[in-house]
């Protein structure tokens, strides 16, 4: 049990929040990794007409880069939530525990504020390549905003987890290791 555990029983808003955050997140990973299979998929396909039947085709490379892009970008708030990224640690750790939190609640600061950035540039440019009716550089001339959507939508729940973290860092005065126990078995 984490040691907000208490804390978001009196909550029981933000625990239906919070789980349906993990849910959405869980959700969203476990489709990036099913595009990820889909890619392999693609890729033996392509093999086999390349090499057996001597008929490349001209669809899997795109699709294989765009199933990739969105999939990693689903999986990113999922690693978030569950502490996955690379973490440099020397400065929390020689910091006072008394102090960690202030440290951990600028570093989480920092995150929101880039995710959020990011998601609205991205945001800004897909709408720009829809109203542009812009494409794709290859011989599929698939609409742009479908695979640049990747990016606001995997940098927006990037954004929703960093205020989750932000939430319990800040009013619910807990640890950021509150979520490692909840990754996938």
């Amino acid at each position: 049990m984490t040691e907000s555990a208490p804390i978001m029983a009196a909550n029981p808003l933000w625990h239906r929040l919070d789980n349906g955050l993990l849910q959405l997140v869980t959700w969203t990973a476990r489709l990036g990794g099913l595009m990820l299979l889909m890619v392999g998929f693609f890729v033996l396909y392509e093999v086999v007409c390349r090499y057996v039947f001597q008929s490349p085709t001209l669809w899997v490379m795109d699709y294989s880069i765009y199933f990739v892009m969105w999939a990693v970008l689903l999986g990113s708030a999922y690693t978030m939530r569950t502490r996955g990224h690379v973490l440099v640690d020397v400065v929390i750790n020689k910091v006072s525990p008394a102090n960690r939190r202030v440290v951990q609640i600028c570093i989480h600061t920092v995150i929101l504020a880039f995710a959020l950035t990011i998601t609205a540039a991205g945001v800004h440019s897909c709408v720009r390549a829809y109203q542009m009716k812009e494409l794709t550089m290859s011989a599929l001339y698939i609409p742009l905003y479908y695979p640049m959507s990747s990016i606001p939508v995997g940098f927006g729940l990037m954004a929703l987890e960093e205020l989750a973290t932000l939430f319990n860092l800040i009013l619910l005065k807990s640890s950021d290791t509150r979520r490692k126990e909840e990754a996938l078995p």
